[in-house]
């Protein structure tokens, strides 16, 4: 027996539908509104010409439809394809996509947020359009805040036993033909006088296609040691400051090195023409040789891998 609600067209188990030319014929469904149709088991619309056809899928407004199972279409002709979500007048999306805007638009799985907002490649996140753009996004606890948070940015970390996590990758904006390529720029604020003023950001690192610019000084690791040292990849500098005796500074071992590691070793204590440093390779040679010995007072050398070797520059 049908457990029917108010109209004789909602014919399906525990259906509801109320309305001019609304009709329902499968289990647990409610329709309501002027003119719609529900073909979806589990099933919710309400508007004017509605159209819920797929399983446990919502549809609230004038024309709005949802294609297949668990979708949410909300608003004036939105639709909403597969397990998607469209919320705003003549919004669409497909697969597992959402749609956020009037008119945005999201057909390959990923999310548009604003009007007129458009996915144009798989798993893409589109805030804004060109008709309404966003310039400035602001993360943590809004875009002022007596109590400011911080916010980091990750890409997905691993699950399981000595599983790599994915890359983060910054990129600048994609030119066509011969013109110039975006920038990525890294900006921050200097300090003013005191008071509520908000501080101006300027630039600090530029990055583009031919060069990466430093607008200010720049500051590496320093390691002080007074006595013989085993350098560490997470050194740079290795300043010797105390040469009362001859010392030894050995580099890593060849399986820890990487194309391009650098590491500055200097005479800090102004003594090494009477007690050297030697600078050892420990199995990786430099410049061809085993060593390289500093014997000049407050002499230096810097030295970089190609990951087998180590050559002078």
């Amino acid at each position: 027996m049908s457990d029917t609600f108010f109209s004789p067209r909602s014919t399906g188990n525990q259906t509801i539908a109320i309305g001019n030319t609304v009709s329902t014929s499968v289990a647990n469904s409610v329709l309501l509104g002027y003119t719609g149709n529900s073909l979806g088991s589990g099933a919710v619309g309400i508007g004017h010409n509605i159209n819920p056809s797929g399983t446990d899928t919502v549809c609230i407004g004038r024309g709005a439809t949802t294609i297949a199972t668990d979708g949410v279409a909300v608003g004036n002709a939105a639709v909403a394809s597969g397990e998607a979500v469209s919320i705003g007048s003549d919004s669409s999306s497909t697969s597992v996509g959402v749609a956020i805007g009037q008119q945005a638009t999201e057909a390959f799985g990923g999310v548009a947020l604003g009007y007129k907002a458009i996915t144009t490649g798989s798993s893409q996140l589109v805030c804004g359009s060109v008709s309404a753009g966003v310039s400035e996004i602001y993360f943590g606890a809004g875009v002022t805040a007596a109590a400011p948070s911080s916010a980091n940015i990750y890409p997905t970390g691993g699950s399981g036993t000595n599983i790599t996590a994915g890359d983060l990758t910054i990129n600048g904006g994609l030119s066509t033909g011969n013109a110039t390529p975006g920038k990525v720029f890294i900006r921050t604020s200097t300090a003013g006088a005191t008071g509520v003023t908000l501080q101006t950001a300027s630039n600090r690192i530029t990055v583009d296609t031919s060069v990466t610019r430093f607008h200010h000084g720049m500051r590496f690791n320093r390691t002080a040691t007074a006595v013989s040292y085993q350098i560490l990849v997470t050194d740079f500098y290795i300043g010797v400051t105390s040469t009362a005796a001859a010392r030894t500074i050995t580099v890593p071992a060849v399986g820890l090195l990487n194309s391009g590691m650098t590491f500055v070793i200097k005479d800090e204590s102004g003594g090494a023409a009477t007690n050297n440093i030697t600078v050892a390779g420990g199995g990786v040679n430099i410049d061809g040789a085993a060593n390289y010995v500093i014997n000049t007072n407050y002499g230096s050398v810097t030295i970089v891998s190609d990951q087998a070797n180590f050559f002078v520059i």
